[in-house]
């Protein structure tokens, strides 16, 4: 059984779930803008290297970010309905 990383609430094994991921990616000003449809790990990838003698987990930290959860039916409702929770 899995829990709702939103909620708590259990999900069952035959209940569906949905998997949500979310990427924060720096603009970086025109370094990244446009660049949804590309391959992102590439993209972070080349900004990093033009960040050049920074620590690599600082780069990393404050460039990119991708994290992912298991939500039941109801969140992922109010997920699409409001992902910024406003």
């Amino acid at each position: 059984m899995r829990q709702c990383d939103r909620c708590g609430r259990e999900i069952g094994l035959r209940e569906t779930s949905y998997h949500v991921w979310v990427w924060v990616v720096a603009s970086m000003n025109e370094e990244l803008d446009g660049r949804v449809d590309e391959d992102l790990d590439q993209a972070v990838s080349q900004v990093t290297e033009r960040l050049g003698p920074l620590p690599a987990d600082l780069v990393a930290s404050e460039v990119y970010a991708r994290r992912s959860y298991f939500v039941c039916p109801w969140c992922q409702e109010r997920i699409l309905a409001n992902p910024l929770g406003k």
